[in-house]
């Protein structure tokens, strides 16, 4: 939206058709969501913005989002699943506290900071927004993965503020070790902005302490298993 007069002064976005998803900030020119899953036919969502401009006139536009099925199988129907960015499928559920907003697997590369950076980061970098449903609170989300994890791995994140560190201290993994549950603070633990705001920042991997780790331990990727679902990130805007 643009306005070659008074500019613009605040933009509305509201849902109004399709499975409810929540936008990171429906007041921002381009908020984001993470789809939910969806079968075979897929969905369609839609979204009404409304602008308005320092002179106090409005406009409205609306806009579609169709989504598709990825293709993934093995998970249950109420988890969103994507690809790391190693190509290995993977699946998360937040269990209490608010809603993923934003979702992007990284290569872990992209972080140049390498004091004690964990090793065999086998599901490369996830980043993670969350928008808690009150400030300064608690969410726990449950990671799906695509195979048991050995021993000796486990829950590491990355503060611009502290750097790399160990969170295996609110992370659980249940016995089978192929899912991973966290507990992230708005503003505390496991936020990297370190802000009271709303939203939780939550850059983290899988991987090992040590200095190596061979792949052996794992088995070949194409036995890891296969996952089910749908993920699409994306920005809204005109």
């Amino acid at each position: 939206s643009s306005d070659s007069d008074d500019g613009i002064a605040s933009y509305l976005w509201e849902q109004i058709g399709g499975t409810p998803v929540t936008l990171s900030d429906p007041a921002t020119a381009r908020p984001t969501f993470v789809t939910p899953p969806v079968d075979r036919g897929g969905t369609v969502l839609s979204f009404r913005i409304r602008v308005t401009d320092r002179g106090g006139l409005q406009s409205s536009d609306t806009a579609s989002v169709a989504v598709e099925d990825n293709g993934i199988t093995g998970f249950p129907e109420d988890v969103i699943t994507t690809f790391s960015s190693k190509g290995d499928p993977f699946g998360i559920k937040v269990e209490s506290g608010g809603n993923c907003v934003a979702l992007y697997p990284r290569d872990p590369s992209t972080i140049t900071d390498t004091r004690n950076r964990p090793a065999d980061m086998i599901y490369g970098l996830i980043d993670l927004k969350l928008r808690a449903d009150s400030t300064g609170g608690t969410m726990v989300i449950t990671f799906y993965l695509s195979a048991p994890i050995p021993e000796g791995y486990g829950w590491y994140k990355h503060s611009t503020l502290t750097g790399w560190y160990d969170y295996n201290d609110y992370a659980l993994f249940d016995p089978s070790r192929d899912r991973v549950t966290l507990t992230l603070v708005d503003g505390g633990s496991g936020d990297d902005d370190g802000l009271a705001n709303g939203m939780i920042e939550d850059p983290s991997v899988l991987g090992t302490s040590a200095a190596a780790v061979g792949e052996e331990l794992l088995g070949p990727r194409s036995d890891r298993g296969e996952l089910r679902g749908c993920f699409i990130s994306t920005a809204l805007g005109f």
